[in-house]
């Protein structure tokens, strides 16, 4: 008789094959009630609410994404300190003006090249496009330039960065459902760093809504990205 061997695979390794399933399928949620409350680096924090998860078939309206190896993204270049990725739910409102917003203060604070900064969405709706007229127009009466097409999170986004932060609870649960396990880096609200937290931490989407709600995610982001900035000069100065 012929022994046979079975080779379990690490835990590490089933965290990236779920994360690789559910990134090749379309995905859609339904909110749970139930608030859930993690602590990271000794700070309580929200960290969103319940999620149900549930597979949708495809069809000729809906192509499966693929994820993307390394050679296919940005990351070929020179290496930063540290890294930051925005995470929203399509990559066309909150996450890249996050982006820009944070480029913009690092580039006055001198830290532009020990910074990497990039964003993505957590749902694939919008791949390919540029951001939203509405964050774009926001951003420039700011003198803030947004560029680059929305993109959908990948697997090896929790190997290459340091930082991310979801926009919202909603977005931070779908994260935390997609990271490996041992994953060890930052992942949380962006809003944790805003010094005139109100007890929402949450950056409202403002994609349905009108110039107002861009005005003031604007506000939100950017007081974020500077109390941010003040952090990430104190942690690159050790």
């Amino acid at each position: 008789m012929r022994e046979t061997h079975s080779i379990r695979p690490s835990p590490r390794t089933l965290g990236y094959v779920r994360a690789m399933l559910l990134f090749r399928l379309p995905l859609s949620y339904s909110r749970a009630d139930a608030p859930v409350s993690s602590r990271i680096e000794g700070t309580s924090r929200a960290t969103g609410f319940g999620l149900a998860y549930k597979f949708r078939g495809t069809s000729a309206d809906s192509k499966p994404s693929r994820l993307e190896s390394p050679r296919d993204s940005e990351t070929m270049t020179p290496k930063h300190d540290t890294s930051v990725l925005f995470v929203c739910l399509g990559n066309i409102c909150r996450s890249p003006l996050g982006e820009g917003v944070l480029a913009h203060r690092l580039e006055e604070a001198g830290l532009s090249d020990r910074v990497r900064v990039d964003s993505a969405g957590t749902g694939a709706w919008h791949e390919g496009e540029p951001p939203d007229s509405r964050s774009t127009e926001v951003a420039r009466r700011h003198g803030i330039t947004l560029a680059g097409r929305a993109r959908r999170v990948r697997a090896q986004d929790f190997e290459e960065f340091d930082y991310i932060f979801a926009m919202d609870r909603s977005n931070l649960r779908d994260l935390r459902q997609l990271q490996p396990d041992g994953y060890e880096n930052v992942l949380t609200l962006f809003r944790d760093f805003d010094p005139q937290q109100d007890g929402d931490l949450d950056v409202p989407d403002p994609y349905y809504g009108g110039p107002d709600g861009f005005d003031l995610m604007f506000e939100m982001i950017d007081r974020s990205c500077a109390a941010f900035v003040d952090h990430l000069r104190s942690e690159l100065a050790t």
